[in-house]
């Protein structure tokens, strides 16, 4: 089994100013660290990629490779990896090398309510060792919800595991290569029982996904060990297709009602789908809800932090926490291709390899 760590996040001030805490997996103290930065460490170039790594690759790598756009991000990420090693992770570093597991040393960051914008911060690149990253050392982040206990065990589903596939694409909605991902899913899964004797049962639902159509199939008993979800996203929904094959925005309060019957038996929930992962403000969600935009006169509804609005949590955490399962989501735009191999990797180490 891999090594499990905790790191707790406390005493948040915005994204340039919080204390972490080490914990191993029994609770016992490792070690703690205060990030600060300060007016000093914000002159680096590498604060820019913290803040929006994104902007910073697409402002930066052309002049930072002689014109080898890949070079340019390669040094930068390797740049922005030493700059994060050192200010947010610190003193933390020698504890988390001294228990360093295989085939991973799952660390599970606990973030309060009021300090989500740090799940936009690209903390895996931190170097852990010189010129080599959480992800190279095998650091493996599970982000957790200081509010949400953690579930006791794991969920029975007898020797059949079963898995819902959900592609939607409304004929409203910009093109996504929905039939190379299905058809590759599928087969990746099929072979994978048929070679290895695994007992996988899979369905898929595509063209015209309704609600209709996905709460029957999710009233079906037993239940559902996954269901995937690869669509249009955005912060706190997804996109599936009314009776008209129009675009039908999703809720995290609308999916839960959805998914609820899968719950005592539902493990793992993947939404391959852009800023599933991601918060949004109060004046986001109030949007979403179809009401006015009002926050101007409420002058704590936003509670900025460092010049940001305070993010409400993501959707994939709220389904987390409301049906007690995993959730894989993406906290940026992810490309089709980053997608189908991403899944396929994971699941085939999650079913073919046994590991949690």
């Amino acid at each position: 089994m891999p090594t499990e760590l905790k790191l707790i996040v406390s005493d948040y001030q915005g994204p340039d100013h919080w204390n972490w805490t080490l914990h191993d997996v029994q609770g016992n103290y490792l070690q703690d660290q205060e990030v600060r930065l300060d007016d000093g460490k914000k002159e680096d170039l590498s604060y820019q990629g913290y803040q929006d790594l994104r902007s910073f690759i697409e402002l930066y790598a052309e002049s930072h490779g002689d014109g080898d756009h890949r070079a340019g991000q390669q040094r930068l990420l390797e740049n922005l990896g030493a700059w994060m090693g050192e200010n947010l992770l610190g003193k933390l570093r020698p504890a988390m090398t001294k228990h360093l597991g295989q085939p991973a040393t799952i660390v599970r960051v606990v973030i309060p309510p009021d300090a989500q914008d740090l799940l936009f911060t690209p903390l895996e690149l931190a170097h852990l060792e010189p010129g080599k990253t959480l992800i190279d050392c095998g650091i493996r982040f599970i982000y957790q919800r200081e509010d949400i206990a953690q579930t006791d065990g794991p969920k029975d589903s007898g020797d059949l595991f079963r898995a819902l596939l959900v592609f939607s694409l409304p004929t409203d909605a910009s093109p996504l290569n929905l039939r190379r991902e299905r058809v590759e899913l599928k087969r990746f899964l099929e072979t994978l029982a048929a070679t290895h004797s695994l007992a996988v049962e899979t369905r898929v639902l595509q063209y015209g996904t309704t609600r209709r159509m996905l709460e029957d199939t999710l009233q079906e008993s037993p239940g559902w060990d996954l269901v995937h979800f690869s669509c249009h996203g955005l912060q706190g929904a997804i996109l599936l297709e009314d009776e008209r094959g129009q675009g039908d925005m999703i809720d995290s309060d609308d999916l839960a009602g959805l998914l609820l019957p899968s719950k005592q038996r539902l493990k793992l929930l993947i939404l391959s789908a852009c800023f599933s992962a991601a918060g949004l403000s109060h004046r986001q969600s109030r949007g979403m809800l179809g009401l006015p935009d009002n926050t101007d006169d409420e002058p704590d509804a936003e509670q900025p932090t460092n010049g940001g609005p305070l993010l409400l949590p993501s959707l994939a955490q709220n389904l987390s926490a409301e049906l007690d399962c995993a959730a894989l989501a993406m906290r940026y735009p992810v490309g089709d291709r980053f997608a189908i191999d991403l899944i396929r990797s994971f699941l085939e180490r999650l079913l073919r390899h046994g590991q949690p």
